[in-house]
């Protein structure tokens, strides 16, 4: 975070502005039987009769071995990163203003701490707040910078960006979380309007 917006913090409630897809055919093979002429012929010749040997019973043909499969070793997928109380923070301040910009006040306001809703007065004051901003300003129109801060127990998470309409000037949204995700500090400042940090020392 930058020294401006450590500043900013500190000083955050006076600075609250504005902002805001048969089978295949069973084939039968017809036969006729073959015409067999009679002829007249000497009576054959007495041969002797042979026995016949008996056939000996053929030996079946061993049943054919089964494909046999190769076992394949089971791919453990990596496990995924444990999330880091920074990590959760960045994320919880991303969904609060997703829920601001798409005009999704409910779940914004009951992140709220009941010391910060009392700093807007009441939940129809906060809609006419956003509304106000909306009408003025329009979306966002250029993410200008993206930071999070810890200052003690807090994680400050602060958004400068551009917006469709208005002055040509930047507005910095500043949302201080707690470790259970509420929200204790809100507000949306003008980034021209954040105090300049102290000039550094010389050595």
């Amino acid at each position: 975070m930058g020294r401006a917006t450590e500043f900013a913090i500190a000083t955050l409630p006076a600075l609250a502005a504005l902002a805001v897809f048969g089978g295949p055919g069973l084939l039968t093979l017809l036969r006729h039987p073959a015409q067999r002429s009679v002829t007249h012929s000497p009576a054959p010749q007495t041969t002797p009769t042979v026995a016949s040997v008996p056939t000996r019973p053929s030996t079946p043909a061993p049943p054919a071995a089964e494909p046999v499969v190769q076992a394949h070793p089971l791919v453990r997928r990596p496990p995924k990163p444990a999330s880091t109380p920074r990590s959760v923070a960045l994320d919880r301040a991303r969904t609060l203003t997703r829920h601001l910009y798409a005009g999704q006040m409910a779940p914004l306001w009951k992140a709220f701490t009941p010391e910060v809703q009392a700093q807007w007065g009441s939940y129809p004051a906060f809609l006419a707040y956003r509304t106000g901003g909306q009408r003025a300003y329009g979306n966002e129109g250029q993410l200008l910078s993206e930071e999070l801060h810890q200052d003690g127990p807090v994680q400050y998470y602060t958004r400068t960006a551009r917006f469709e309409r208005g002055t040509p000037r930047t507005w910095t949204l500043i949302i201080g979380l707690n470790a259970g995700g509420q929200v204790v500090q809100f507000g949306v400042v003008a980034t021209d309007l954040l105090p300049a940090p102290p000039a550094a020392r010389a050595p």
